[in-house]
């Protein structure tokens, strides 16, 4: 975690020095880099969505699995239904990934009651909090 937080403050600090911008600037770099994000993880979650749906159609008919295999020197494939407990499996596994689907739809689209996990699901640490300011500091300077 300690590694996390000391990349993500040396990511704002390497920005920041890169080039000089007014606070102005700063603010509207943030905000597109912010939106096109966002509108990349709408886009990727939509996806997750129709593939649940799909895999839960599949789930709803009766799935066969493919069992190929060698008889004396002949090679057999069967298909054969999937067994309750594999069914049941695999819903619960699509039932979290559902579940964490909503999470994210929720950050996403800004639904989220806590707006700092709408803003990527971590509060800044203090190293990143001064990075920021030191960076409005020097702009305005």
């Amino acid at each position: 975690e300690r590694i996390q937080e000391k990349v993500r403050t040396d990511i704002v600090r390497a920005e920041v020095r890169s080039f000089d911008p007014s606070a102005e600037e700063m603010v509207s770099l943030a905000a597109q880099r912010g939106v096109a994000l966002v509108l990349e993880h709408r886009k990727a979650i939509s996806k997750l969505a129709t593939l649940e749906e799909k895999l839960l159609e599949e789930l709803s008919d009766e799935p066969k699995k493919l069992y190929i295999t060698q008889y004396q020197g002949e090679i057999v494939s069967e298909e054969v239904g999937i067994d309750v407990v594999s069914r049941a499996g695999a819903l619960l596994n699509l039932a979290g990934v559902q579940a964490k689907r909503i999470q994210l739809e929720r950050q996403a689209f800004n639904l989220d009651p806590d707006p700092a996990r709408n803003l990527g699901g971590h509060k800044r640490t203090k190293e990143e909090r001064d990075a920021v300011v030191d960076a409005f500091t020097k702009a305005d300077s």
